[in-house]
């Protein structure tokens, strides 16, 4: 109980940090800390947590490419949903256009046929 308490308000204490950068929140972060990890060995993980919350949420490049950059996917890779939906319209149009010659071609043939009946 006392752990999971410490590690909570560990956590709380480093937010408040990052929102108003002020020591103080950032030394009751180091102490309740400390507190967990010495009430349980498991405590030491807020720190972790702490640098990965400050990584993912709050990185100038955005959580989504940081999460990217840990799990080892490049946005490269990777094509923008815009571009799929060009790529499947554009894809559509060219094949109706090809059915429309045909069936222009088609109906002239008949047409022709039926003229010279």
């Amino acid at each position: 109980m006392g752990a999971s308490l410490f590690f909570t308000l560990s956590l709380l204490t480093y937010h408040e940090y990052v929102k108003r950068r002020k020591a103080l929140f950032l030394s009751a972060n180091v102490v309740l800390g400390l507190c967990a990890m010495f009430t349980k060995e498991q405590g030491v993980t807020v720190f972790a947590v702490c640098m990965v919350y400050e990584l993912v949420v709050h990185s100038s490049r955005g959580p989504t490419t940081m999460l990217r950059v840990l799990l080892g996917i490049s946005h490269r890779k990777l094509p923008k949903t815009a571009e799929v939906s060009l790529i499947t319209k554009t894809k559509t149009l060219s094949c109706l256009q090809r059915h429309a010659k045909c069936t222009n071609a088609l109906v002239a043939t008949q047409t022709q046929r039926d003229e010279a009946a």
